[in-house]
């Protein structure tokens, strides 16, 4: 994806997201150093929204905790547990969309909860590795 994708990507689902879930302007996003978030329009994007939400910047040669992945990795998991897997895109992109509503709701909260014992893991060990 390039930066400009990213931006409307970020404008037609981001801020619609943040405005529904957040309406007192509290929520926070966090994304990681992939080049297209950091292109000058992404941030330029950013400063221009920094009212609707706190953008927090993901520092260079992190480890990367992301909740985001965990929710992939067992979106995907569910993908190949599924014994009717889907013959096209447009079908895995049907089946996609049928999961990870299930997924979202039984998980995210779970991954975001676990954040502060998994920051507690990651201090202890002073960046190294942690069985997180």
């Amino acid at each position: 994806m390039k930066s400009p994708e990213y931006v409307s990507l970020l404008g037609y689902h981001l801020i619609p997201s943040v405005h529904y879930f957040f309406p007192e302007s509290d929520g926070i996003f966090q994304d990681d150093n992939a080049r297209t978030h950091r292109a000058h329009i992404v941030g330029n994007w950013f400063q221009d929204h920094e009212s609707s939400f706190e953008h927090l910047i993901w520092p260079p040669q992190s480890l990367d905790l992301s909740p985001i992945e965990n929710l992939s990795d067992v979106l995907e998991r569910a993908l190949r547990d599924d014994t009717n897997l889907p013959p096209s895109i447009e079908d895995l992109g049907s089946k996609l969309m049928l999961l990870w509503p299930k997924i979202y709701v039984q998980k995210s909260y779970k991954l975001i909860e676990s954040m502060p014992k998994i920051m507690c893991a990651v201090i202890r060990a002073k960046a190294s590795p942690t069985k997180f």
